[in-house]
């Protein structure tokens, strides 16, 4: 299973789990990565080492001051981050740039799993994706932790689906 680092430390995130009732499943990196992305954090997936790496927007914005000063030609930087970051940077046939999950695609998921639920919880859960709420959306369900349960699986299925078609492609473009 893939791992997730951000700035070459272990990068914890609490979305890395998904509680149902009492129990804690921990969810794929490459999930939460595919969730998470924004522009203070970029995820890259090693091919190497089939690990997942976050580089932050503040160490992106520290390398890119050492290139402006420097150059892009560097041997050494002054910490594992920078160098980790500048690694990334110069060798895009190992990392790739993790595939991001925008909010319509995320919302047309969450309206398919709506439908398939009771018309009360339909209607909370409507109320929710007409403003777009996912959290507020997640927090309805997991009122219901079996259709929380069920949800968590249909959401992951169709993140790994993504996320295999998107393997599918880079593989092609990377000989």
């Amino acid at each position: 299973m893939a791992t997730t680092s951000c700035n070459g430390g272990t990068y914890f995130m609490a979305s890395l789990f998904a509680e149902i009732g009492e129990q804690m499943i921990q969810r794929s990196p490459i999930y939460t990565a595919m969730e998470d992305d924004c522009w203070e954090r970029r995820y890259y997936f090693d091919v190497a080492t089939e690990t997942v790496i976050c580089v932050t927007e503040a160490v992106r914005g520290a390398l890119q001051a050492i290139y402006d000063v420097q150059g892009e030609e560097i041997e050494q930087l002054p910490t594992p981050e920078l160098q980790r970051a500048h690694e990334i940077e110069i060798d895009d046939e190992r990392f790739w740039r993790m595939p991001a999950v925008d909010a319509p695609e995320k919302l047309i998921q969450c309206d398919l799993f709506a439908e398939s639920v009771d018309s009360a919880l339909k209607n909370l859960l409507y109320s929710a994706l007409d403003r777009q709420d996912f959290a507020w959306f997640e927090r309805i369900l997991a009122m219901e932790s079996a259709e929380y349960s069920r949800w968590q699986i249909a959401w992951d299925s169709y993140l790994e689906e993504k996320f295999q078609t998107w393997l599918t492609q880079q593989s092609a473009n990377h000989p």
